[in-house]
């Protein structure tokens, strides 16, 4: 059901009203329908209307967007796969009475201390595809609110368990840049749902544009380093090598020759952001360094993923250049 939230004043607030309705409402919805119910509470999706003079909030049930119980942000990511990307050149619109003006969704998780060295075996299930933060010692639980507006503006808030939230807008002062699989996926809902034809607009019989009929089920995860003149002939040297092994139905390997495309990832935003790290883009990392950088490419389901295998140079001694790879592939035969 839906749920009327009058919108708190925006901490701090900004000259620009509709950004500052978005980031007092989110505050709200992290306050009183997050951390005044508890913890252990399971992920939502909402959308945000304009109900003058109060925001309409409407959560959306998770039977809808998650039937096959997955992972809830790949589940939100196979949904969106099914509606158009946002276009680069993106005319503003305005917030106007009865619109979905923001689409936003709160859920719980772990962070991995940037310190902890993850020990083999959990190592070895991370390389396999799986999630492995919450075995960690010394984890972290957070609660987090993703929304991304009608123009594409991104909000983030992060609540560390009996800490406070912080609270960062897109285009402010020290607000991180959000392309994990969560924002995308958001961007691609309100999108669609302020350009997308109206009820009345579509063919008599016709299903709404934005509802999936399939799914399809997650690719699979590798991860290994290798040595080389260039990432590619690293790479490409490995991937032979691992082809010539003999397929094991119990312990299944990602076909590495469907890999097309090797792309360096330089940016060392996320480790800066971190505080733990005032490298160069591009400077070789150690192996812990390599590890969190990647862990959190991944769970973002960064652009560099996404597009075949992603590499980070690694300090290392040695003549050649030492390369740690990380990406999505089918599963091996």
């Amino acid at each position: 059901m839906p749920q009327d939230l009058q919108p708190l004043p925006a901490a701090p607030p900004s000259h620009d009203l509709a950004s500052d309705m978005v980031a007092s409402v989110l505050a709200d919805i992290e306050s009183r329908l997050g951390e005044q119910q508890g913890w252990d509470l399971p992920p939502r999706l909402f959308m945000l209307r304009l109900q003058p003079p109060r925001v309409e909030v409407e959560f959306i049930p998770e039977v809808i967007w998650n039937s096959a119980g997955i992972n809830p942000a790949d589940a939100l990511r196979h949904q969106a796969e099914a509606l158009p990307p946002v276009p680069s050149l993106l005319v503003p619109g305005e917030v106007h009475e009865d619109s979905v003006f923001a689409v936003g969704f709160m859920f719980e998780g772990w962070n991995k201390p940037k310190n902890v060295q993850l020990p083999p075996e959990l190592r070895m299930l991370r390389n396999s595809g799986e999630r492995v933060n919450h075995l960690l010692p010394g984890r972290q639980e957070v609660r987090i609110v993703h929304a991304v507006d009608l123009n594409q503006r991104t909000f983030h808030i992060v609540r560390a368990r009996g800490g406070k939230p912080h609270l960062s807008v897109a285009g402010r002062e020290g607000a991180p840049e959000l392309e994990g699989t969560i924002p995308v996926a958001l961007g691609r809902f309100v999108h669609a749902l302020n350009s997308g034809p109206r009820p009345a607009d579509r063919t008599p019989g016709s299903p709404p544009s934005d509802v999936r009929t399939d799914m399809i089920m997650d690719p699979m995860l590798f991860r290994f380093t290798a040595s080389g003149p260039t990432p590619e002939a690293a790479f490409t040297a490995f991937a032979a090598q691992d082809g010539e092994q003999p397929h094991d139905p119990f312990r299944p390997r990602a076909d590495l020759s469907k890999v097309t495309e090797v792309k360096v990832a330089h940016s060392r935003d996320r480790l800066r952001a971190d505080g733990c790290f005032d490298g160069q883009d591009g400077a070789p990392l150690c192996e812990d360094d390599a590890d969190w950088l990647a862990d959190r490419l991944i769970e973002d389901y960064d652009p560099i993923v996404r597009s075949g295998a992603a590499a980070l140079l690694l300090r290392t001694p040695g003549d050649e250049p030492t390369w740690c790879f990380f990406g999505w592939s089918t599963r091996g035969e």
